[in-house]
């Protein structure tokens, strides 16, 4: 089966087999089988010896929910020039941590069968899919039947939990050696550190017994929780930035190397500046150190207002021992690569849903402390690369094992709804970030429920950009702002729009080459009856270099991950995305794509440094492309900068007071009254903007209350 983009449905893990349906005739003696195998596999070569080609990984085997499942992963240990990965795992370290690089194959198992007794040989059919990371696509490779027969030791007798046997294909010719040894009765590990800003609370349990590890006993993982520093300092103010929360990830986290243990990172602050309760800040493979889905950030200071929140209401969240604890799980359980779930009121749906929709037993109360049925499956059986951290981005698709007929199926737009999307601009030069405009209406005569945000970073947005030469690349949201209600009711007539700007994705630049661009844009959000999906598409003309300065400052945007992070986070940590904006400042061709990019970084406070907002109007002129949602963001500072800079003026006229009066110790007042006069230029050029380009009328009315 053809992979396909991203499109935000969940793939299909391995089937579950009741244990009542013939295929597990001893379902005692295959509960007794539950847990993590380390597995060795040994290529046959055609003429019937073995090669030197061996992988390592792990076998899960589950009985819970009343199903046997079955899955598996394997590791390139030893290639075929006889090249060591690293020492083989010991079974007495408990379930081995491969290296990502190493991730090879998927193990799906279709049946395994135990005739005979816990020392009678096993009966396991398969199927193998090999994964391709360069472009995160997976291959069917094919069918597979083992016959396991249980090790036997130098005394004569079987080994316990060892099982060892040929491997063949569907035709019976052998390719292959298998042997599982079982050395855990869990199925996976991994280690949450919680770190936090001083005398911030931490979010232990539920406040009524339910603990972490309670969760992820019904999942069979082996959690460990780690207090991680307390000691963590606040930027300026109360507000983390998506890039602070970045930086100190970086900083502060005991271990990086997600090679050796899965370990993903959460930080307790009291506001967020993207969201109100939590995020997950590092979806997609474009940040630092090219790993996804390990950076979660969590506030404990919002205090909720509207009655549907009920005890809630007028309580910073902290507080909120429940749902506090709540919102960490769910958003864990996205850094596990789970998507919305409303099968029923569990971790995975979202808290403002529970909160709405609550009768009896009331909110927080109608919280169900587990993962649903469903996702409990994938976090025991979708392949590593899925659930670690480090692996794909969040949302990508697992296209070779999907149904694609029942996703199809399951993925029509309410009628009425219609997504348009348009270019900024329909030529743009090499090396540029590309603004892309998109508009859902409803242009029936009924109310129809639709994705309650637009924004790419609440998680509904997503799509591809083709090439010239047919390569398709995929974009996902770098920031998820995912612990919100995502539908919404579209009145007939009604019209929600944004923006979105593409430089850079998982598989690389998006706009590589001279030349005409599809980009396919694709909104998906879960309904009462499924998951629908929207989508549109327009293009972008593409053009080459006009001289070398120019093909140099692309060269950088376009091979610079960080340049794209530089693009969403901001901050001054990523040094070298920070320097190939500024490369592209000196471009003539780039510059006027580029300025509100690096306008934006000096406009919003890093820890110690402030804003700097005359250095950033300075970069600004009516010609600065600008998409509607940079200009509503642009918009954002100014009423934000507007009472700082008030009270500087008033600052820096009771300085020249003091100092025309003699007080010594007048020097230590150092307003920045300036900050003024350039939120009145920022205005300005922002009114110019709005009647020089197509925005919505909500952006318009913005731009008008500055």
């Amino acid at each position: 089966m053809a992979s396909r983009s991203a499109r935000g449905f969940q793939p299909t893990p391995p089937p579950v087999i009741a244990l009542d349906d013939g295929l597990a005739d001893a379902s005692d003696d295959l509960a007794t089988l539950n847990g993590c195998y380390l597995l060795r596999l040994d290529r046959i070569g055609p003429p019937g010896t073995p090669t030197d080609v061996h992988y390592d990984g792990t076998l899960r085997i589950s009985t819970a929910d009343s199903a046997l499942s079955v899955s598996g992963d394997l590791y390139v240990h030893r290639t075929a020039n006889g090249q060591a990965a690293s020492k083989e795992p010991d079974p007495a370290d408990g379930i081995p941590i491969f290296p990502r690089a190493d991730y090879r194959l998927y193990i799906r198992g279709i049946s395994l069968r135990q005739d005979g007794g816990a020392a009678s040989p096993l009966a396991f059919d398969f199927e193998l899919h090999a994964f391709d990371r360069a472009s995160g696509t997976w291959t069917d490779t094919g069918a597979r039947k083992a016959e396991l027969n249980p090790v036997i030791g130098q005394n004569g007798q079987p080994v316990a939990d060892a099982f060892e046997g040929l491997v063949r294909s569907t035709s019976g010719e052998p390719v292959g050696n298998l042997r599982a040894t079982r050395v855990s009765r869990s199925l996976r590990r991994a280690v949450v550190e919680i770190d936090r800003v001083p005398k911030l609370e931490r979010p232990f349990d539920n406040g009524v017994g339910t603990k972490w590890q309670t969760v992820f006993d019904t999942v069979g993982w082996d959690l460990t929780i780690e207090r991680g520093d307390s000691n963590i300092a606040e930027p300026s103010g109360e507000f983390w930035t998506d890039a602070e929360l970045h930086q100190t990830m970086l900083q502060r986290r005991r271990s990086e190397d997600l090679d050796a243990e899965w370990r993903y990172h959460m930080l307790c602050v009291r506001r967020l500046r993207s969201t109100d309760r939590g995020l997950m800040y590092d979806n997609a493979a474009i940040d630092s150190n090219d790993v996804p889905r390990e950076g979660i950030g969590i506030g404990t200071g919002w205090v909720p207002a509207e009655p549907f929140w009920g005890p809630l209401v007028g309580k910073p969240f902290g507080s909120a021992t429940s749902s506090y604890f709540r919102t960490a799980l769910h958003e864990i359980g996205h850094a596990m690569g789970l998507q919305h779930n409303t099968a029923d009121f569990g971790v995975m749906n979202t808290t403002d849903f529970l909160a709405r929709r609550a009768t009896q037993p009331a909110f927080p109360d109608n919280a169900l402390w587990a993962f649903a049925a469903d996702d409990r499956h994938r976090l025991r059986h979708m392949p590593d690369i899925w659930v670690r951290p480090g692996g794909v981005p969040f949302g990508q698709t697992f296209g070779a094992i999907a149904d694609e007929a029942a996703d199809d199926a399951a993925a029509q737009a309410p009628a009425g709804l219609k997504l348009e999307v348009e270019s900024l601009l329909e030529v743009v030069p090499l090396g540029a970030p590309v603004r892309v405009e998109y508009r859902l209406s409803n242009r029936g005569r009924r109310v129809v429920e639709g994705p309650g945000s637009l924004n790419v970073r609440d998680g509904a947005v997503s799509g591809r950009v083709i090439d010239p030469a047919g390569v398709e690349r995929a974009f996902l949201p770098l920031i998820r702002c995912i612990d919100a209600d995502e539908t919404r009711d579209f009145q007939p007539k009604e019209r929600l729009s944004h923006g979105i700007t593409l430089l850079r994705g998982g598989q690389g630049a998006l706009f590589p080459m001279p030349g005409v661009h599809r980009i396919v844009l694709e909104v998906t959000w879960r309904t009462g009856n499924g998951v629908a999906t929207v989508s549109g598409e327009t293009s972008v003309m593409v053009t080459g270099p006009e001289t070398k300065e120019h093909a140099v400052a692309a060269h950088r945007m376009l091979s610079v991950p960080n340049a794209m992070l530089t693009l969403v986070l901001g901050g001054d940590h990523l040094k070298d995305g920070v320097s190939t904006i500024h490369r592209a400042l000196d471009c003539q061709e780039l510059n006027e794509h580029v300025a509100w990019i690096e306008a934006k970084r000096l406009a919003v406070p890093f820890f110690e440094r402030p804003a700097r907002l005359e250095q950033a109007v300075d970069l600004l002129d009516v010609g600065t492309v600008m998409s509607q949602a940079e200009i509503s963001r642009a918009a954002d500072i100014v009423k934000d900068a507007r009472p700082q800079a008030a009270a500087a003026a008033v600052g820096a006229g009771l300085a020249d007071a003091a100092d025309g009066a003699g007080i010594a110790d007048a020097a230590h007042v150092e307003p920045d009254s300036g900050d003024a006069v350039a939120c009145d230029r920022l205005t300005k050029l922002l009114q110019s903007k709005v009647t020089r380009q197509p925005v919505a009328d909500a952006v318009r009315t913005e731009v008008a209350a500055l």
